[in-house]
Formats: structure tokens, C-alpha cells, sequence
């Protein structure tokens, strides 16, 4: 993490010890996704405490929805992490036109991932979809 540049490394003076410390660069990073982390966290703790509650329908189907939001989400992070590397492939294509295949190839690649996680994406919303239709048929019938 000192090589990325998200902890300073200092020798302590009386003895052979190190201490670190974090970075501005760290703090950022760390606060996007303690953000994210967070907001999770409290979702699945309050669903976890209804479940607790009560075992109805409707809580399972919340149930079923936060762990597909989860995998949406981090899908959903994947895509945009390819999305961005792919369009700098596409940009150094210009500067080094004498590596212009490899960037190719490798932009290419970036570019399948981008359509495999969309899929993903996408299945997730189906499924989603499809859960709810079910839930609303059940309780129809139960009514």
C-alpha cells in the first residue's frame, strides 16, 4: 500500500520499528466505499431484523431483493472499472499507433467483459422481475 501511495512509511527513532500512516489519497478511497459499505451494512442489518421479526412474504421478497441489489452493485462497479480502462486503451491507441494491435486486442477483451457483466446486469433484473410477479400471485391466491 506505500508503493500505491495510501500509507507513508516513517522509521520510529528509539527503536527498529516502523509506523504508518495514511494518506489523503487512502481517506478518499476509503470514504467512497465506507460509503457504500456502509449503506449496505445498515440495509442488511434492519432486513436482518425484520426477518427476525416477522417471517412474511413481503420481507423475504426485501430479502431477496438485497442480496440481488448487492450483486447488481457490484457488478454494476465492475462494468464501470472496464468501461474506464477500456477507453484509455482507446486513447493510448492514438499516442503509440506502432502498438496499435496489442492495444487492440487487449481493448477487445475489455470489451467482451463489458458485455458479460451487462448480462449479468441484466439477468439480475430479470430475476428481480420474476420474483415479484411471484410474490404478487401468491398473495393473490392466499387473499
Amino acid at each position: 500500500m506505500t508503493k500505491k501511495g495510501l500509507l507513508v512509511r516513517k522509521k520510529m527513532k528509539s527503536i527498529n520499528q516502523f509506523e504508518y500512516t495514511l494518506t489523503n489519497q487512502f481517506l478518499e478511497i476509503a470514504s467512497e466505499m465506507w460509503g457504500s459499505a456502509s449503506f449496505l451494512k445498515s440495509q442488511t442489518e434492519s432486513l436482518n431484523n425484520e426477518l427476525k421479526a416477522s417471517n412474511t412474504d413481503e420481507v423475504l421478497k426485501n430479502s431477496y431483493a438485497m442480496k440481488l441489489n448487492r450483486h447488481r452493485i457490484r457488478y454494476e462497479t465492475e462494468l464501470a472499472q472496464v468501461i474506464g480502462e477500456k477507453e484509455v486503451f482507446d486513447e493510448i491507441i492514438i499516442d503509440f499507433p506502432e502498438h496499435e494491435l496489442e492495444f487492440m486486442t487487449i481493448s477487445d477483451e475489455l470489451n467482451k467483459q463489458a458485455f458479460r457483466l451487462m448480462g449479468k446486469i441484466s439477468a439480475i433484473g430479470r430475476i428481480k422481475n420474476q420474483i415479484s410477479e411471484e410474490v404478487f400471485k401468491e398473495n393473490i391466491s392466499i387473499s
